[in-house]
């Protein structure tokens, strides 16, 4: 096999990787938006939730207050944010 070859043998395998974990990753993407709408339904929009680590986690509307007819691509429209627990008598 030339080396010709061999590059072009590797471009493709390169290639192909490419697409599948792309494939995988739209796939994962949209399990994640499917899994955030549970979670605004069952926890709302700025409800701090006890996460029992000493954190509180909130999922915030990245939107609210804006009524844009285009978005960016890639950008969802809620976020989960992440607040330190803050324990009474504790500086």
């Amino acid at each position: 096999m030339t080396k010709t070859e061999k590059l072009l043998r590797k471009q493709r395998r390169l290639i192909r990787k490419y697409e599948k974990q792309r494939e995988t990753g739209i796939a994962w993407l949209k399990r994640s938006d499917e899994t955030m709408n549970l979670i605004v339904q069952a926890v709302g929009i700025s409800k701090p939730v006890d996460m029992a680590d000493g954190h509180l986690k909130e999922i915030v509307d990245v939107f609210e207050g804006q009524n844009k007819v285009f978005r960016a691509h890639g950008i969802g429209r809620y976020e989960v944010k992440t607040h330190r627990k803050v324990t009474e008598g504790v500086a």
